[in-house]
């Protein structure tokens, strides 16, 4: 230090407040859990490689629909605007746009979605970039001769334009407060768990948004931290 004085308040601090993302984590997001149609699914695999089984979690009462999750996959390859490309030089993979974006374009294709597979028979009409206010960003695509719009962002945005709720592949209802109870406890859980949360919600036509699912991505510790933070708990 250039100043002695600062050791001495170096001495007396009992809290060290540090940016995590890019410091402690790599900014690495990884989708880990998702919660659909009132069940949780587990995602395998680090980073952004697209490598990773989706396994119906043992925590479940309900019955494994894994058309719930592909159904999910489809629409998060559509929406997602980040991509991600491998190094052949560095032979790592790498973001290309937004990070959320990019983990939730990995967890579609470990579920069996390229975009290039997505928009099969599927047409992007419009785009609507993250909007600060709304808090989600729209992407609104035409399928089988249907117009549908998609939204992502905060789970409480997406949640708060909800008038439906997804309850499997051709089955919704009028969302009700033991819905919605239920969709706040999960995300209680997911980041009780240290999980960044997003949800995603859909409409067809003219008809209300569908909460569709909650997405849980983990940011990877940096190796180096561990021991970072160790060593400053000893001194």
């Amino acid at each position: 230090v250039r100043k002695l004085q600062s050791i001495e308040s170096l001495g007396q601090a009992t809290v060290i407040a540090v940016d995590k993302t890019g410091t402690i984590t790599k900014n690495e997001l990884t989708v880990k859990e998702v919660f659909i149609a009132g069940n949780i699914w587990n995602i395998e695999g680090y980073g952004y490689e697209p490598k990773g089984d989706v396994k119906f979690a043992e925590t479940n009462t309900g019955i494994s629909k894994p058309e719930d999750i592909t159904f999910l996959a489809k629409f998060c390859a559509i929406s997602a605007k980040g991509d991600v490309l491998f190094d052949l030089e560095n032979k790592k993979w790498r973001v290309k746009g937004d990070p959320i974006e990019a983990a939730i374009l990995v967890f579609a294709e470990k579920a069996g979605f390229t975009k290039t597979i997505a928009f099969e028979n599927t047409e992007k009409i419009s785009e609507e970039p993250f909007d600060q206010q709304k808090k989600y960003h729209s992407t609104n695509f035409k399928f089988e001769s249907k117009d549908i719009v998609i939204i992502s962002g905060a789970p409480e945005s997406v949640l708060s334009v909800s008038k439906k709720v997804f309850l499997g592949v051709g089955k919704s209802r009028q969302i009700t407060s033991e819905d919605t109870k239920e969709i706040e406890g999960n995300l209680l859980s997911m980041t009780g768990k240290g999980l960044r949360a997003t949800a995603i919600a859909f409409k067809e036509e003219n008809e209300d948004f569908c909460f569709l699912a909650l997405i849980g991505m983990k940011d990877v510790l940096r190796p180096e931290a561990i021991s970072a933070v160790a060593s400053a708990k000893k001194a």
